[in-house]
């Protein structure tokens, strides 16, 4: 009986009723909903469209997708879908990513964007799915603010309270061995032990401090810092480490002198790990409102497409620096090796409006 009845609902249904089902789904869904052929021209969006991006009909239907878009997406979209239609290697069809929008009003934000093909009537279509993810981009702003905060905190109380702690520890212990010297020799020979234990405990704490906060909370801190990164990469005996700056560059924000030495750390660390380099080159420069961070090295480089590799470094240094409002490239460097690249505003204030993409 069960069989029957299901074999009778197929039969039921047409053609006309399934389009209309999905029709209605197109028309109800929460995301936006954006078909365009491969030129780039929108052919149908869905009511969600005119919501998340402010557009009628009539302003969309028939324009080049591009208008969605700020720069440098804007002059990259088209060639995506060209390169794809010619190679069929995909970059950006059939896998979802995360880009920045444009609003009708000029505005931007972060969405993620699914886009998938399909034919009809032997017509090749693509079809993109958009959700604003501004909220969660939010969420995530605040949990690395707090996180990074914590951690300042944490460091502060190891330096101020436990770092002075073991400071006085020392200097009570040191006096006491003096006073033993002539007295008590083997007394004041433990008393010297002490000393050098509590020593070592205050180095070590140093270098936790140094490990939840790495960047001194001035405007050159940062620069110090990647010098003492590239010292610690020297003194290692490793890949020769070079630190360049051509003038001071200050950068007065400390969330986002954070996340960039961050950047410089994650980067740096990849060329040790897996470049095989013999050098490696790290540049800060600071010129008012365009901060530039690069990362090179003159090793093996990538061997396959760096869409395709799923390390969490690349992806925390994406996120990092989409973070502070900047857009990063991860490419080939001329000669050999590869090269980390961020272009970031040093007086940012944190707000997420900015994008990464890998060439």
């Amino acid at each position: 009986m069960e069989s029957k009845k299901e074999n009778h609902a197929v039969q039921g249904s047409n053609p006309e009723e399934s389009l209309a089902v999905f029709e209605s789904m197109v028309q109800a869904a929460v995301d936006a909903i954006i078909t365009i052929d491969p030129l780039g021209t929108i052919l149908t969006v869905n009511p969600a469209v005119h919501r998340l991006f402010g557009y009628t009909d009539e302003e969309l239907l028939g324009r080049n997708i591009s208008i969605l878009m700020p720069d440098p997406y804007r002059s990259e979209h088209d060639g995506y879908i060209q390169a794809y239609v010619a190679t069929r290697i995909p970059k950006v069809i059939g896998s979802g990513r995360e880009v920045v929008a444009r609003r009708k009003d000029g505005s931007t934000f972060p969405i993620h964007l699914a886009i998938s093909e399909t034919r009809v009537n032997e017509r090749l279509l693509f079809t993109g799915i958009v959700r604003d993810i501004s909220e969660l981009k939010q969420l995530e702003r605040e949990v690395l603010n707090t996180s990074s905060e914590e951690q300042g905190r944490i460091g502060r109380d190891l330096h101020d309270g436990l770092g002075q702690e073991l400071t006085g520890i020392a200097l009570l212990a040191g006096a006491l061995g003096t006073s033993l010297g002539k007295t008590n020799p083997a007394a004041a020979k433990d008393a010297a032990r002490i000393v050098s234990l509590v020593n070592g405990a205050i180095d070590h704490t140093r270098a936790l401090v140094r490990g939840l906060v790495p960047v001194t909370v001035d405007e050159e801190g940062l620069m110090i810092s990647l010098e003492e990164l590239v010292d610690s990469v020297n003194r290692a005996q490793g890949p020769a480490c070079h630190f360049h700056n051509e003038l001071p560059a200050p950068v007065d924000n400390q969330s986002v002198a954070l996340q960039l030495y961050y950047i410089a750390s994650e980067a740096v660390n990849n060329a040790l790990k897996h470049a095989e380099a013999k050098n490696i080159w790290v540049t800060l420069t600071v010129q008012g409102r365009q901060g530039r961070l690069m990362v090179s090295d003159d090793g093996m480089g990538f061997t396959f497409p760096l869409a395709n590799q799923g390390g969490r470094g690349l992806h925390m240094m994406h996120y990092r620096t989409r973070h502070i409002g900047g857009i990063l490239t991860i490419g080939a460097r001329e000669g050999g090796g590869m090269v980390v690249d961020c272009h970031f505003d040093p007086h940012h204030a944190s707000n997420l409006m900015g994008g990464s993409h890998a060439e």
